[in-house]
């Protein structure tokens, strides 16, 4: 294997930026020898592939400065792709469908309220009270339906 093959290298992957955006992108600019357009992608998508390095010494060191900005960035071989995280299936748990169903009969409830408080001559009350329950009735009740 020569020191030029893809599989001699040694990846430098950006996991997350950190709060100093500006300094990441400079410093990817220079230690990674990216223009503008290809830094700037590397702090939107992440994990963020920075570049390949010839020494995983070398790949260490941008590593070491990107964790002085409060970035988190690891070092692989060339050939072993850093893989986004399995993104599971969130669902709804039988507690929360009760919570949900609970709160559409609230919403109905203010909704009703709100019908008698107008009849007692009280319009704001009853307009920002139908507001509330027609909001919490919706909200829900299309959450319950999932």
């Amino acid at each position: 294997m020569t020191a030029s093959s893809h599989e001699a290298r040694w990846a430098v992957w950006l996991v997350d930026p950190g709060p100093n955006r500006a300094g990441i992108l400079a410093l990817v600019r220079k230690a990674a020898g990216l223009g503008a357009e290809a830094a700037a992608d590397c702090l939107v998508r992440f994990p963020a592939l920075v570049g390949y390095f010839e020494t995983e010494t070398a790949a260490r060191d941008l590593v070491v400065r990107l964790h002085e900005f409060d970035a988190v960035a690891v070092v692989r071989p060339g050939d072993q792709p850093l893989a986004p995280a399995p993104v599971e299936e969130m669902s709804v748990h039988r507690d929360q469908r009760g919570l949900h169903a609970a709160l559409v009969v609230l919403g109905v409830i203010q909704i009703v309220l709100s019908a008698w408080w107008f009849q007692e001559g009280r319009p704001a009350s009853a307009f920002f009270g139908l507001l509330l329950g027609l909001y919490v009735t919706v909200y829900f009740g299309l959450r319950l339906r999932r």
